[in-house]
């Protein structure tokens, strides 16, 4: 049976047993993990953005990676992650000056929305 089938038919008995109403919201999720990258003329960002379920149909969204200032222009670069099911956004920690790196992990529920931001410091 493939996973979406899967997660379907335990969404059923989930709510056939509590009585519950299920309510999807978004895509069908690809579990696993998928590679990003983000690129401007003033900084770059790369990494991973993995999905696990935490039990039938809540699922955790990991995004790590790693932002770099790529512009000596007096701005730091960082990564806005959304998260669709909290309604959260999360900033990675910025990098700069020019040649400066930052690692970062956040996390939330539902899917991500990736984008580089600069601010000037």
């Amino acid at each position: 049976m493939s996973s979406k089938r899967l997660m379907g038919a335990l969404a059923v008995i989930v709510t056939a047993a509590t009585g519950a109403v299920a309510v999807s919201s978004g895509p069908a999720w690809a579990l696993g993990c998928t590679n990003w990258s983000r690129v401007a003329s003033w900084g770059k960002a790369s990494g991973t953005n993995c999905t696990e379920e935490l039990f039938p149909g809540s699922f955790i969204v990991t995004v790590k990676g790693r932002v770099t200032d790529t512009s000596a222009d007096g701005h730091c670069v960082f990564v806005r992650v959304s998260f669709a099911d909290n309604g959260s956004t999360q900033d990675s920690g910025r990098a700069c000056p020019s040649g400066d790196t930052t690692d970062f992990e956040l996390w939330g529920l539902g899917n991500s929305d990736i984008t580089l931001h600069r601010i000037q410091v």
